[in-house]
């Protein structure tokens, strides 16, 4: 669950993002007042249920109820930004490696650069704790110690990844101006004394321009501890090797950004605050990024959003790299007419999708990140929210990482028991479905059940189903260490073309798109009518008998997208069709 939304003088409402497959709706509704605009952490229990999060000024538990001693996070704030902390992607929490009863919030606050003042905000100055103890006030938590400075400095943002041995974690934070990277070892006994390395090619000091933030967000690891990248958004980005095991970096591979034109010596083409994350494979390596564009000092200056795909399997990534989307409408043609849209920071969210921050009220999300190229279907506006949300997005470790199976730290006994999950998608006709898979603890094997006879052994599965109906799909899968199943009822052929049982002339559905109520129409009145609404996975999120001629139903729970409706009469289907639920105004 992502909390989003700014606060009630600039948004309508404040909501989490629900990525749990069982409920009925993507949006949850909150009810605390607290601003999310600009950077947002979380943390959830095994179930997906809300345990704490953060705007980075202080954290609300999950009853949305300020824990006691939180306020006075980051005590570096100035007094105009106490309402939500502006540093991005640059704090997480992280479970006790032992006692399920304390949560640290790792953040890291920023100020004034040593050298230049302005407007070198975005530049951590110490990396921090807060612990929290859950048990506390009868489970409503409390901060039991907050501000413990782990390290100081000129920081990037913090990333951490679990040890190879599957129980502890390791923290790294790199330096702003020089190739440091500083490491922190949390274990059952705390926090260990930072060590530093030393590696990377990137400019020192880093070059600085007075137009532009060097912005913290972006530094991460891969899903899988391999990789770890260390950004600096006007010059480039490095990506390293990780040895879970040691925590040290090696084997940098390094891209460099294009130089200032010559017609803005001082304006860098690459504008910082934009996002890094890895494909849940590991493959690729995704880079958003705001070119600010102009072809002469006569021109205005505008901005071009990029995503960027780098292929890590390539021996070169700076040549294997796919310009994935930019903004490209029929009312966007530069110089004519001018944006300043941006895309900021990126995340991959549990259900394998990759999800960019755009401005305005909305993210893109890329559908198949371990696709190559464009095929990887990168959509626009995708979630739509309806309600400004400003440029947040939070940074979330990879919880569901456990021991490095065979290595010299796997010592703890722990292993990779997989874990089946997928997610299905409606692609192609109403008969197909596409099977994602989201398993993890290193499955080996996979099988599908399609509830129909059919079965595969894909990792992810298309199937073509042979009629409409429900369907019970399972998956499994297995390891040396055992296997896991789960199930899912799909809903087959709501969207197909097949002639209804009985048809009614003169059905309406209205209006379409819609904002609020649906109207159904019906010609004369009907025994036995019921009308139904489902997503576009097949899930059925609302219903209603209709007897009348004139029916209504409130659809105010649920998201903004695609649906689709079905009427039924005495049991057999009488209408099918489809409806958008548009945003708020």
């Amino acid at each position: 669950m992502w909390p989003l939304g700014l606060s009630p003088s600039y948004s309508e409402y404040r909501f989490f993002y629900n990525f749990n497959k069982e409920a009925t709706s993507n949006i949850v509704i909150r009810t605390d007042t607290m601003s999310t605009g600009y950077y947002t952490s979380s943390y959830c229990d095994a179930h997906g249920n809300i345990v704490m999060y953060s705007n980075g000024v202080w954290i609300l538990n999950k009853w949305g109820e300020l824990v006691e001693n939180s306020m006075g996070l980051n005590p570096t704030l100035p007094d105009w930004q106490n309402y939500n902390y502006r540093g991005g992607q640059s704090g997480f929490f992280l479970a006790h490696p032992r006692d399920s009863t304390i949560l640290y919030f790792i953040s890291l606050d920023f100020g004034p650069h040593p050298v230049h003042l302005w407007p070198y905000w975005f530049v951590g100055q110490n990396l921090m704790v807060a612990t929290i103890d859950l048990a506390a006030n009868n489970g409503a938590g409390k901060v039991i110690q907050k501000n413990q400075v782990l390290l100081s400095g000129t920081l990037m943002s913090p990333a951490a990844c679990r040890h190879a041995n599957g129980r502890d974690w390791w923290i790294l934070v790199s330096d702003a101006d020089e190739n440091f990277h500083y490491r922190v070892l949390l274990n059952p006994e705390g926090f260990s004394t930072p060590d530093t390395q030393a590696i990377g090619t990137k400019p020192n000091p880093i070059p600085y321009e007075g137009g532009k933030s060097n912005f913290i967000v972006g530094n991460c690891f891969s899903p899988s501890g391999k990789y770890y990248v260390d950004c600096n958004e006007n010059l480039g980005f490095s990506i390293f090797s990780f040895d879970r095991c040691s925590g040290l970096l090696s084997s940098e591979r390094r891209v460099d950004y294009p130089p200032p034109s010559s017609f803005y010596p001082n304006y860098y083409r690459n504008s910082p605050g934009s996002g890094a994350v890895f494909s849940s494979d590991d493959r690729f390596f995704y880079k958003t990024t705001t070119y600010g564009v102009a072809f002469a000092p006569a021109l205005p200056l505008g901005t071009m959003p990029y995503l960027l795909q780098y292929d890590l399997s390539a021996p070169d990534i700076s040549t294997q790299v796919d310009t994935i989307n930019t903004i490209d409408s029929a009312d966007y043609h530069y110089p004519e007419n001018i944006t300043w849209d941006g895309f900021y920071g990126a995340e991959l969210g549990p259900d394998g999708r990759i999800y960019v921050v755009h401005e305005g009220v909305s993210y893109c999300t890329v559908q198949y990140p371990n696709v190559r190229g464009r095929d990887c279907k990168f959509i626009h506006n995708s979630p739509d929210f309806g309600v400004v949300i400003g440029s947040a997005i939070p940074y979330m470790p990879s919880y569901r990482l456990g021991p490095l199976d065979g290595s010299p730290c796997d010592t703890l006994g722990i292993n990779n028991v997989p874990v089946a999950h997928f997610r299905v998608d409606d692609t192609l006709g109403a008969l197909h479905r596409y099977f994602y898979d989201l398993s993890h603890h290193e499955p080996a094997t996979w099988h599908w059940d399609f509830g129909d006879g059919a079965t595969s052994e894909d990792t992810s599965a298309l199937h073509t189903f042979p009629g409409p109906g429900l369907y019970t799909v399972c998956l499994t899968v297995s390891n040396g260490y055992g296997s896991t199943t789960t199930c899912t009822n799909v809903w087959v052929g709501i969207t197909g073309s097949t002639n209804p049982a009985t048809t009614v002339e003169n059905l309406q559905i209205i209006p379409n798109p819609f904002r609020g109520q649906l109207h159904i129409i019906l010609p004369t009145v009907l025994t036995d009518a019921v009308f139904r609404l489902y997503d576009q996975l097949g899930y059925l999120v609302a219903e209603e008998n209709i007897a009348s001629t004139a029916n209504q139903i409130t659809t105010e729970a649920l998201p903004p997208g695609v649906y689709f409706w079905e009427v039924q009469v005495q049991g057999k289907r009488a209408g099918t069709g489809k409806v958008v639920k548009m945003g708020r105004d």
